[in-house]
């Protein structure tokens, strides 16, 4: 076994002999290589789903004030595993934290993931929230995530963009029939296949 001291790439070979003479020496050696790099977390969003909307019919989109509750799944995409995540909702870039209950706003909100495993499956939690902004425009969910027994932190973002309100017009006439009218008229109908007499 190898036990790499620096970061970078390490390379080895094998080469194999006899004694009996071998017709083809090209064919006796084998190499590897392999990047080394120091242990690192990184964790990063893996994922969002919208799973609850205050606005009826719901319409799978967050509209600015209402009240939706994604959940969130972060990964980490790093080489060692984490002992115990924990993110916390911010109140910034247009997104509410809110109680999950009373939906009382909040500054910040935490939920805990846990330990995630070094390139491992995502893990989510659930969050509510508003968002706060004008229709077109678009709102970050930003976490600040900590490893609470490994000193890791960073922020994560989930960008959410705002529907667009638009408004049409037509200045044209609409003729919308009379659905009780014969259509054609048949005063108006001539031929063989005039189905009542004038």
């Amino acid at each position: 076994s190898v036990t790499p001291t620096v970061s970078g790439t390490i390379g080895a070979s094998v080469t194999v002999s006899a004694a009996p003479a071998d017709t083809n020496a090209l064919n006796n050696t084998a190499s590897v290589s392999t990047l080394v790099a120091p242990p690192f977390l990184a964790i990063a969003p893996a994922g969002v789903q919208l799973i609850g909307e205050s606005f009826q019919p719901p319409d799978g989109a967050i509209e600015v004030g209402e009240i939706v509750t994604n959940r969130f799944w972060l990964a980490d995409m790093g080489n060692v595993d984490s002992t115990n995540i924990v993110a916390t909702l911010l109140a910034t870039n247009g997104v509410v934290p809110l109680d999950p209950v009373t939906h009382v706003p909040l500054a910040s909100y935490s939920r805990t993931y846990g330990s995630l495993k070094a390139s491992g499956w995502p893990v989510s939690n659930p969050y509510t929230f508003t968002a706060l902004g004008t229709n077109g425009s678009s709102v970050a969910a930003t976490f600040h995530v900590v490893d609470t027994l490994g000193g890791y932190s960073t922020n994560v973002s989930f960008v959410f963009a705002l529907p667009t309100a638009a408004t049409f017009a037509n200045t044209n006439t609409i003729l919308v029939p009379d659905p009780a009218a014969p259509n054609p008229p048949y005063a108006s109908q001539s031929g063989p296949g005039k189905p009542y007499p004038s």
